[in-house]
């Protein structure tokens, strides 16, 4: 009985180190911050609208206010002058 005891709860246990291991998708910001050194300018959520095109001249939504956000610090970074843009 204790055998089956700890087979029972040993080989789930072992699938899912197993599993966790074996994961090489990217599932926050701090899996790709202990992995590279380049900064992190800014994220771009998902959208479930079902659009080709999220970002339109005019939109407020929050996509289009992470693009704005993603546009800014890049521009930032790069030391550039401000470039206009038609959004």
């Amino acid at each position: 009985m204790i055998i089956g005891l700890m087979l029972g709860l040993g080989i789930p246990a072992l699938i899912i180190v197993l599993l966790d291991l074996l994961n090489d998708k990217i599932q926050s910001q701090q899996d790709i911050e202990n992995e590279t050194k380049a900064p992190i300018l800014g994220g771009i959520g998902h959208s479930k609208s079902g659009k080709q095109i999220v970002v339109s001249k005019g939109s407020r939504s929050s996509i289009a206010e992470m693009f704005r956000l993603l546009r800014t610090n890049l521009q930032f970074m790069g030391g550039e002058k401000a470039i206009k843009s038609s959004w």
